[in-house]
């Protein structure tokens, strides 16, 4: 990314604004920021995503392609970018500024001073400011506009400041090489001129999908448990599910499979001839092995990635939203490349064996078969393994010991860190408001995070697995560091949660291995699972991990597990997570209110 964003006061002049040009790039798909504050239109197969930056209360990023989006994201984290340097791309990232810095300055000096900040910022990297202008950001926002080139890193970008009635937003969209930048000009302009504060309501564009031949292979029954594309390929299915081999263009073999034969045929149309899901209900999907005849001697893996940007840009349409980007996933802990989870289900790109396959499964109740759907991936083999293998029942965890296999999540800021399945996603607000939700699914981790913050996310009804981190501190909780008594904290919280329909299954006990003092009560309610309160330093970390009341047997060890992970500051071997957002407070620390029926916090 060409952008370093900082802040150094200046002086402001008096603007002169001029008009937004007028629209000339077709921009039908809305964007919108998890809180739905920002929203911007963009091009049909662009993608989008809450973003986090320390200096921001609100932030989307977005990119021409999957890799591209990427790439941003990892400039605001602070990792390298994930493109080579003469890739071609377009991106960018809309935020609303923390509050706390412009403290005490007019609009007009707040959006001088930023921008004087970013000027001096794009100068110590080689930028240079081509262009300085005032005008109204899509005929509404008084704003201050710069352009910048940078000739060591061949790239150029436009970066709009300007007032709104939320606060100061930041807008940055820049292209690379400077000749992606001179033939798209006009359309960065365009994009910066259909951000919207609070936001529009997001929609997607519709998909004009190629039809593909298509010769099925007559349905059978999966045998045992085991979907075989024959040789290269397979999946694990349940008892009762039917699988078929199709020729399929561009393919060396294809495997659909479902839940009932209908399905498997309404799956197979969708990808060889673009159908719809029509009144599709349950799970269907496809695993083919991609023909690389035409791929010369390039490694296969070369390939997981702009394969992956065709396929999220082919599926996008009327119907059809990318719900998380596509990003890095190790399927069944051993084949390395990409999934994106779309609002019908998961896309997935991995090499194997000297293979590329890819993967797609679907549903028509997301929320309901998400765990389900994951834990098919995980059982993709290449090559195939034998028909016959018997498999645990679909949604169960993978257990080495007994436990389930977790991964490490360190915060970008090194604030916390934790284990969690892979799969599983954060809603990380800790860097600004000492709270992080989690969970198995999008509206899982939402759902947990409303019931603490209905500031930060819509109310959505429990689902799945999941939980918090609320961190505050000793002081502000009136416990001695010397000698933090969790009890009395402990019993409001259980006062709190019987206030709202939920029982005391085991009453709190000390909870080992989790900073230096902690205690643990498992309860039953809405969600049934743990809560916990543990000590770290001169914080207190309140802890939840629960399920749907019918899933908790299944679950309980793994989130009890997650409990035990967390780490406060957050451990260094851990590696840094990316979750889905992170906001900055308009003014002072943590103080949830618990909204029923969700476990919300201690105030």
């Amino acid at each position: 990314m060409w952008i370093a964003i900082g802040l150094v006061l200046g002086l402001a002049g008096a603007p002169a604004y001029a008009a937004p040009p007028a629209q000339t790039t077709p921009l039908a798909q809305i964007a919108r920021s998890l809180d739905g504050n920002i929203s911007v239109r963009l091009p049909q197969g662009w993608m989008s995503q809450n973003t986090a930056a320390s200096i921001f209360t609100s932030a989307l990023a977005f990119g021409d392609t999957a890799a591209s989006l990427q790439a941003i994201q990892n400039s605001l984290t602070g990792a390298a970018d994930a493109l080579p340097g003469a890739a071609t791309l377009i991106n960018g990232v809309i935020a609303l500024v923390n509050p706390q810095l412009t403290a005490g300055l007019s609009s007009d000096l707040a959006i001088n001073a930023l921008l004087q900040g970013i000027i001096q910022d794009q100068a110590a990297i080689g930028g240079q400011v081509t262009e300085q202008q005032s005008l109204l950001l899509g005929g509404m926002y008084p704003a201050s506009l710069i352009v910048v080139a940078n000739q060591a890193q061949n790239a150029s970008g436009i970066v709009v400041v300007f007032q709104t009635q939320l606060g100061i937003g930041e807008a940055m969209i820049g292209a690379r090489p400077t000749l992606n930048y001179q033939t798209n000009r006009q359309l960065m302009l365009d994009v910066l001129n259909s951000i919207r504060i609070p936001g529009e309501a997001a929609n997607s564009l519709p998909a004009a999908p190629t039809a593909v031949p298509v010769q099925a292979q007559p349905a059978q029954p999966a045998q045992g448990q085991t979907a075989a594309a024959t040789r290269l390929a397979s999946i694990r299915l349940p008892e009762g599910w039917v699988s078929q081999q199709a020729d399929v263009d561009g393919f060396s073999e294809l495997t659909a499979f479902s839940d009932n034969p209908a399905n498997m045929q309404m799956v197979l149309d969708l990808v060889a001839n673009g159908g719809d899901m029509g009144a599709f209900r349950g799970i269907a999907g496809i695993l083919g092995v991609v023909d690389l005849s035409q791929a010369g001697n390039a490694a296969p893996e070369t390939f997981v990635a702009p394969l992956m940007a065709q396929l999220v840009a082919s599926v996008q349409g009327e119907s059809v939203q990318i719900v998380e980007a596509a990003q890095d996933h190790t399927f069944g802990g051993r084949y390395a490349g990409q999934l994106a989870l779309t609002s019908l289900g998961y896309l997935g790109v991995l090499s194997g064996g000297g293979q590329i396959a890819v993967v797609m499964i679907v549903t028509d109740a997301l929320e309901t078969n998400q765990a389900q759907m994951m834990a098919l991936l995980e059982t993709i083999r290449i090559p195939a393994e034998p028909a016959a293998v018997e498999q645990p029942a679909a949604g169960e965890q993978p257990a080495a010991g007994g436990a389930a296999m977790l991964a490490p999540y360190r915060n970008p800021d090194g604030i916390l860190s934790f284990d969690l399945p892979e799969g599983w996603l954060t809603l990380d607000f800790a860097a600004a408001q000492n709270v992080l939700a989690y969970g198995d699914s999008n509206d899982a981790a939402v759902s947990r995070l409303a019931s603490a913050r209905p500031d930060l996310a819509a109310e959505t009804p429990l689902t799945g697995r999941g939980g918090l981190i609320i961190l505050y501190t000793l002081a502000e909780l009136e416990l001695d560091p010397a000698n933090p008594d969790l009890g009395p904290l402990m019993a409001g919280v259980i006062q709190g949660a019987q206030g709202q329909g939920y029982r005391v299954v085991e009453n709190a006990q000390p909870l080992s291995g989790v900073g230096s003092a902690g205690l643990i009560s498992l309860i039953a309610g809405t969600e049934q699972g743990y809560v916990a309160l543990a000590v770290f330093g001169d914080r207190l970390a309140y802890i939840t991990a629960t399920s749907m009341p019918g899933d908790f047997q299944a679950s309980r060890d793994l989130l009890l597990q997650i409990v035990q992970s967390v780490r406060v500051p957050a451990e260094e071997a851990a590696p840094s997570g990316g979750g889905l957002g992170g906001l900055l407070p308009s003014g002072g620390g943590a103080s949830p209110t618990a909204t029923p029926p969700g476990l919300g916090g201690l105030k």
